[in-house]
């Protein structure tokens, strides 16, 4: 679809790749020292159409989450960040993943061309990344209470 933009407009800054990256690296680890392999976890033992379909559910989960991230209900957010996070870690979703459900949002953002949107997606992913640091750290402490 074109948008009148040009194609590199919706690629992040370097910064922010770097930075996307790192978190990535930091729920990967966190997840192994909470003994969690995400080559092999709950994620990798569901079928094919199983996948698919918790694919397609985590992308609408992410636009939502996305979506509640414009600074106007705080508290909706954290809690909606809560719950997506604890969904991620509890099917020991690999990093990868998250990766390719930020990247599906992303292109919704830009096919309806919505920029708020786009904006709004690209700052989520590290929120969730850290978030599920945090969520994996406190289940490693002992101290960790879903939300759910």
């Amino acid at each position: 679809m074109t948008t009148g933009r040009p194609p590199q407009s919706h690629l992040a800054e370097t910064g922010s790749v770097r930075d996307l990256i790192g978190k990535m690296l930091d729920y990967e680890s966190a997840a192994a020292r909470q003994g969690v392999d995400l080559d092999n976890g709950r994620f990798k033992m569901l079928t094919a159409a199983e996948q698919r379909n918790l694919r397609a559910e985590l992308i609408a989960d992410y636009v939502r989450l996305s979506s509640s991230n414009t600074g106007k209900t705080p508290a909706y957010f954290e809690k909606a960040l809560t719950g997506f996070c604890d969904k991620v870690c509890a099917l020991e979703v690999p990093s990868h993943e998250l990766i390719g459900t930020y990247l599906a949002a992303f292109e919704i953002a830009i096919d309806r061309d919505f920029d708020w949107l786009q904006a709004v997606v690209r700052k989520t992913i590290i929120d969730v990344l850290v978030n599920c640091v945090e969520v994996l750290r406190k289940k490693a402490d002992g101290a960790y209470m879903s939300a759910a």
